[in-house]
């Protein structure tokens, strides 16, 4: 009896170890240890606006240029790089736009996205990271701020086709392929596919991992409204 006892500890461990391996496999493919370790022994997050959250957001910034990505856009000469929402006359309107003032804190955006724009070929990469604030389900980025970070990415390719760097979104079309997990980097990849009498454009894009894992793909159309009076959209991009 005892030896068949020890005989089903032995068969359960080996399930459990296998389980967590299979996890740990799955949980590598889609996001870092490094993501994971950092999710789960950060317990609580700085106030915004204080020395604390600068502190935090500054280790982020230190871990975004360490990512081989990273380094490998900055030497292509044909990218231009900048950082979302730094064309912005009015740096005050920040607040009150979503992305830039309501996710702007640590946990959510803490860092301004970085972004390579090729100006010729109408394409971007953004690297983009979401921490865990930004979830719907437990560890999982909410699908609603990835089609928002999508949005805003299509557009700033899509007006720069505009005669008038103008436009609202007219459709925009999302595929959930993977769980994106929270608190890690996020690749952002848009290419223009048509463009027509200079104020509608047809648009497509993909969030990754920094190891070329998709999670979303997305196409989108861009129009410049005839009658619309609004102001230059790459303002805020």
């Amino acid at each position: 009896m005892f030896g068949a006892a020890r005989q089903g500890v032995r068969s359960g461990g080996w399930k459990v170890y296998g389980g967590l391996t299979v996890v740990g496999a799955v949980g590598g493919y889609y996001c870092s240890p490094f993501s994971v370790l950092r999710y789960v022994t950060e317990h609580e997050l700085p106030m915004r606006g204080t020395l604390e959250a600068a502190e935090y957001s500054s280790e982020i910034e230190k871990d975004l240029n360490r990512l081989p990505i990273v380094r490998r856009l900055k030497e292509e000469s044909r990218y231009k790089q900048i950082r979302s929402w730094e064309n912005m006359k009015d740096k005050s309107r920040l607040e009150k736009l979503f992305t830039a003032g309501t996710l702007r804190t640590p946990g959510g955006l803490s860092i301004e996205p970085m972004v390579f724009v090729d100006t010729e070929e109408k394409s971007s990469v953004a690297i983009v990271h979401c921490g865990r604030l930004l979830t719907g389900f437990p560890l999982i980025v909410h699908g609603g701020v990835l089609g928002t970070l999508l949005d805003e990415a299509l557009a700033r390719i899509a007006f720069l086709s505009f005669k008038v760097p103008v436009g609202v979104t007219a459709n925009l079309d999302i595929n959930y392929k993977a769980p994106t997990l929270a608190h890690q980097f996020l690749v952002i990849k848009t290419w223009t596919e048509e463009v027509k009498d200079g104020r509608k454009a047809l648009v497509a894009g993909s969030v990754q991992t920094t190891h070329g894992k998709e999670l979303v793909n997305a196409r989108a159309t861009f129009v410049t409204p005839k009658k619309l009076n609004l102001e230059k959209s790459l303002d805020y991009f």
